[in-house]
Order: C-alpha cells, then structure tokens, then sequence
C-alpha cells in the first residue's frame, strides 16, 4: 500500500542553497528578482512589507529550479507563456487558482501550471516554493505532440512519480552534483533528459490533450475535483458541485470533450492508479488496493479492470513479478526527503490571516 511521506530534512539543508540569486529585506527588489527568473506576475506581500526574502535558482538545461521564500503574499499572473511552472510547498501551503481551478498545495499536493494558463493564489508566512520551469517545447516533445502537458495535480504519494521524487532528492540534496551541472553542458543535458523523462512518465498525460479541442472549465474543475478525491465515495452530485454547474451540464459537457460520463472518467482513473500500484509493488493485496481507492464490489471492479486492461488484476501482478521487479520498499525518511507528508503539511502550515484569496492584487 502507498504511505505517507515524510519530511527529515528542512529546506535548509538543501544543497541548492548554495545557487542563491538574492537575499534582501526588500520585497520590491525579491519581486523585481522572481519576475526575472521565473516568470512576470503581480506579487504583494501580505502584512509588514520588510522581511526576510530569498531565492535559491538553477539551470538544468532548458528546466529551472528555483526555491524561495517571501513570506504571507498575494500573487496574480498573467498566461504562463513558453513555460510549464511546477509549484510544491516544502514547508507552510498555498491556495492557488488555476485558470478556475481552486488547488491547496501543501506536503504531497503539488500543481502544474500549463501555457496560456492563468493563476492566482496566497501563500502561508512560513511557506517555502520549490518550483519547476519547464520550457515548453521541452515538454512536447517529451510527450511527443504539441500543445501538451501532464496531468495538473501532483500526488506525491503515488508509487508512479516516486522515481521522479526520488530523483529530485538525490540530485537537490548533494552540492557537488548541482555543482558539475551548472559547470558541464554535457552532464546537464543528461540530466534534464531523465528529469523531463521521469516526470512524464510518472505524473502522466492530461487526458485533454489527448483528444482535439480544448475542454471547458467546467470539465477541467471536475477532472481536477476527481484526481484530488478519487479515493473518496463519490457521486455524481459532488462533482457537479465541484464543478459549479448542474448535474445535466456536467454530463453534457463530458459527453461532448470527454466521451465518456463524470463518474466513468472516475472509474477509470481509479483503475490506472491500482494498475500503477501492482506494475510498481506486485506484492500489494489486490483487494486492499481497490478498497484503498474507492471500489466497493469486488466482483465487478475485476470485470472492469479485465476490460480496461485485457487482463485480471492477478495477470498484471504475476506479469510484474515475471519481469523481477523487486517489491517496493516503504517510503522512507532516507529516500524520500525534500516533499514532506500531507499529514505533516496539514499540521505544519500557519493558517492564513485572510480566508478569501484575491485574484488581483
């Protein structure tokens, strides 16, 4: 079964650290820095305008990583252009929108901001961003069409993008590796291939992008809605409300830019989370898996899965065991240390002195 993970080592220990662009008690300078490095964007702190600010940014090839700090603000943007941003808390949350889309990132939960989309949010005083800026044509290429892009909310808990979290541990907690990336062209290209690689292959793509025609709002706030409570006994209702629209929009709109209905597409994502689960650690119960994510008949989830797959559930985990795939440890707080828990970053986080979140600041 997937764990939580948990977090040993602070944003301190980091060894990007050592890349830090600017340190300065003046929010107009960290916001002059951040438009620079990351992208233009309405930023105003939240309180006293004097704190302490700072950004830590690399270059990988054609992906940056920054980690920073301002403390409680406000941010507005406009069209992320040319660029896909990856933002995740390390410690304290966001509350970011996301073209409508209504995310709270904290411990596990993280967000992907595609091209052409627009976000706002606010972000707790003790919070820390790590962010991901990923140039597009990177991306589409990895995906291998264009206009592309991966699945908007991150689970850091799937077994599926622990390769890319781990990854990303290895390569932020040791100075000598930062340092010959920066220093070697060859050495950072390589790794920007893996990082690009793994992320792809272990967040997914966007099921809108696989079907022509950009989908409405309302479907991008129910697939959101359903990727973030999948584990959840749904019905049709909550999601509709969810999405803000009533039950018979919510099945038109499916109908049309999906194919297939809200709680189908709920269906299936369930089961390529469990057929994740077995390809990763086919030594999971198989039962537990489809009542850890929502299935309530047994039967009938192993005639679904037999028909989405081609195969049982019990083929898929022999068929893993055949290839010698080793059972999945448990994460640890060895392996996996930059992301903390989303239990940990529930608790963890300040809570915020203004409730609602402003889009223009």
């Amino acid at each position: 079964m997937i764990r939580n993970f948990e977090m040993a080592r602070t944003e301190d220990q980091m060894a990007i650290k050592y890349h830090r662009v600017f340190e300065s008690y003046d929010f107009e300078e960290a916001r002059n820095q951040i438009n620079r490095f990351i992208m233009p964007k309405r930023i105003a702190p939240v309180g006293d305008r004097r704190r302490l600010c700072y950004m830590d940014y690399l270059h990988i090839g054609r992906i940056g990583i920054a980690a920073m700090r301002l403390g409680h603000f406000m941010v507005n943007s406009r069209k992320v252009d040319g660029h896909h941003l990856l933002l995740f808390c390390l410690s304290g949350e966001g509350r970011v929108s996301v073209d409508g889309i209504d995310v709270t990132i904290r411990g596990a939960t993280g967000v992907c901001i595609a091209p052409n989309e627009t976000f706002s949010g606010e972000f707790s005083e003790d919070c820390t961003q790590l962010i991901f800026k990923i140039d597009t044509a990177l991306m589409n290429a990895e995906i291998g069409r264009a206009n592309s892009r991966i699945i908007p909310i991150f689970d850091l808990e799937r077994i599926g993008i622990r390769p890319w979290v781990n990854f990303v541990n290895a390569m932020l907690s040791d100075r000598a590796t930062l340092d010959l990336i920066r220093s070697t062209q060859q050495v950072a290209a390589a790794y920007e291939r893996l990082c690009i690689n793994l992320l792809v292959k272990g967040q997914g793509v966007d099921q809108m992008t696989r079907r022509a025609g950009a989908a409405p709002g309302v479907v991008r706030r129910a697939e959101a809605f359903i990727q973030r409570n999948y584990t959840d006994q749904l019905k049709l209702q909550d999601i509709a409300l969810a999405a803000n629209v009533p039950v018979r929009t919510l099945l038109q709109s499916f109908r049309q830019f999906r194919k297939v209905s809200p709680m189908r597409y709920l269906r299936d994502y369930r089961l390529e989370r469990i057929r994740e689960a077995l390809l990763g650690n086919p030594h999971d119960s198989i039962s537990n898996l489809a009542l850890a994510v929502g299935f309530t008949h047994l039967g009938r989830f192993a005639h679904d899965y037999r028909t989405q797959f081609g195969e049982a559930p019990s083929e898929t985990r022999q068929n893993a065991r055949a290839r010698g795939k080793p059972a999945a440890s448990p994460a640890s707080a060895k392996e996996l240390t930059l992301f903390p828990s989303s239990a940990a970053g529930a608790h963890g986080a300040r809570t915020f002195r203004h409730k609602k979140v402003v889009a223009g600041v």
